[in-house]
């Protein structure tokens, strides 16, 4: 992927990224998506911005985290639908 080459040449992901990590990146965000639909449906975009931090050079501010993470009775339900896709 030409877009990952030309980030890394422009300073603004680490040199370790690789194309081959999007898709997955895309996966895991997809996969909260789908099991905490119920609870939170932005919980999503908090562990993407993670994600995308993770990214970025070392050289580059932190994002603002856009979304509070779920409190307890939220993460056992999302839990629970994960559970029952297995």
């Amino acid at each position: 992927m030409r877009i990952v080459s030309r980030a890394q040449a422009a300073g603004i992901v680490r040199p370790e990224l690789e194309a081959n990590d999007i898709p997955m990146v895309l996966w895991m965000t997809g996969a909260i998506s789908d099991y905490t639909e119920p609870v939170s449906s932005d919980l999503w975009r908090r562990y993407l911005d993670f994600m995308l931090d993770g990214m970025l050079a070392e050289s580059l501010p932190r994002r603002a985290i856009s979304v509070p993470a779920l409190d307890q009775a939220e993460l056992e339900t999302a839990m629970h639908n994960w559970h029952s896709h297995r």
